[in-house]
């Protein structure tokens, strides 16, 4: 026996549907106010890292979607993300880059300083932010100071055919030390960086050729420094203090001495503690499922 539908109950006044958590139909949790479906965690519907200020749907820690599905890992504690396909832009000069942590850490570039977005530059035809000599952008107002840990994840590659000004093999000018130039002298080899403490380290040369796409991993505790390129861990130490400079970089440092990387980032994660073992493995799994076995997952 069928039943007639006799009445419509009427919808909030944003026009989306809400309610529910009948089966097949929409999560408990349903809309929030930007007007986008917001979900439940229930198997099969939308997971439960589900929305942003931007409206736009995030996936959790679920695996198997396709490439750009799973916007950042659902792991707490996050301090900044970055992503190439979340930005704002004239033309392809990329104006500010937009920090999707929900701590509205934005990064900026100055005219005439603003790097190149690049729609399928990046691993796995994903978008790019491209930096050539002179192109940078930075973020004031000693943002990440009252960090006491610190877990930086950068995909990125290097390019050694950009023009210009070229001293770095590293992406970030996050640490206070001499300015927080993370140096590469080109004579040696060997990568110079210290994000997140009060001292620049050396890391080694390492045994992956930087030109490839790969993560990029620096950890700072109050009991551990630690640098990684790809799989392979370049360095480590016990002692270290936590620090950040007022003004942090992405792409070049843009201060005397200047020293600017030539290369493309496309993926910035920045926890505000160590990693542990689980959520190592969703972060690496999420940037393998939008960028596919790079070095490092």
């Amino acid at each position: 026996m069928s039943r007639r539908i006799t009445s419509l109950q009427p919808v909030a006044h944003n026009a989306v549907a809400s309610g529910g958590g009948i089966t097949g139909m929409l999560p408990a949790a349903a809309v929030t106010a930007d007007c986008a479906l917001a979900g439940g965690s229930t198997t099969g519907e939308v997971p439960a890292g589900a929305i942003k200020a931007d409206g736009k749907l995030y996936g959790g820690s679920t695996v198997g979607m396709a490439p750009g599905g799973l916007a950042f890992p659902d792991v707490a504690g996050s301090a900044l993300v970055l992503l190439a396909d979340h930005l704002v832009k004239t033309g392809n000069d990329v104006t500010s880059w937009t920090d999707l942590s929900g701590n509205a850490r934005h990064f900026s570039a100055a005219g005439g300083k603003e790097p190149t977005y690049q729609a399928t530059g990046g691993p796995n035809s994903q978008p790019a932010v491209y930096f050539n000599a002179g192109e940078v952008m930075s973020l004031a107002g000693d943002a990440f100071g009252a960090l006491t840990e610190a877990d930086i994840f950068a995909v990125w590659k290097f390019d050694v055919g950009g023009a210009g000004l070229l001293s770095s093999n590293c992406p970030m000018w996050f640490s206070p030390e001499a300015g927080g130039q993370e140096l590469w002298t080109f004579t040696d080899n060997q990568i110079y960086a210290g994000p997140g403490s009060t001292v620049r380290r050396v890391w080694g040369n390492p045994a992956l050729d930087l030109t490839t796409w790969h993560v990029m991993r620096a950890t700072s505790t109050a009991t551990e420094y630690s640098g990684y390129v790809g799989a392979e861990a370049l360095y480590t130490t016990a002692v270290n203090v936590v620090d950040f400079q007022s003004t942090c970089f992405l792409g070049g440092y843009d201060a005397t001495p200047q020293a600017y990387m030539g290369g493309h980032i496309c993926y910035f994660l920045m926890l505000d503690h160590k990693a542990t073992a689980g959520e190592l493995a969703v972060i690496k799994a999420n940037i393998a499922s939008k960028y596919g076995a790079i070095a490092g997952t």
